[in-house]
C-alpha cells in the first residue's frame, strides 16, 4: 500500500485492519508492505512473508535498498542477473 491518508484513516492503520480481517474472516495469513510507492510496497510485502507487516518510510528507502541483494529486487529475473554478472556490471549479492 502507498503511504497516504484518506477518509478511512492513515494507510498503515487501514493495512493493519485489512490484514486482521483476512486472518479473522478467511483464516489465512497475509503479508503486508506499506511504502511510498507500489514497487517498494511490493518489495516490503515480499520481505515480510509469510505473515509479516513492514512499513518502509521514505526517509529509510535509501538504506533499505542499499542493504538489499540485487536478486531481491522485484521484476529482475535470473537471466538479467546472469548477463549482468558476466559483464561485471551488477553488484554481487551480500
Amino acid at each position: 500500500m502507498h503511504q497516504q491518508h484518506s477518509a478511512l484513516g492513515a494507510v498503515e492503520d487501514i493495512a493493519r485492519r485489512i490484514k486482521r480481517d483476512i486472518v479473522r474472516e478467511e483464516r489465512l495469513v497475509a503479508s503486508v508492505g506499506v511504502a511510498p510507492n507500489k514497487f517498494l510496497a511490493k518489495l516490503a510485502s515480499d520481505l515480510s512473508k509469510p505473515d509479516g507487516f513492514l512499513v518502509l518510510h521514505e526517509a529509510d528507502v535509501e538504506v533499505f535498498l542499499h542493504n538489499l541483494p540485487v536478486s531481491r529486487l522485484w521484476g529482475l529475473g535470473s537471466r538479467p542477473l546472469v548477463s549482468s554478472r558476466r559483464w561485471d556490471c551488477a553488484p554481487s549479492d551480500r
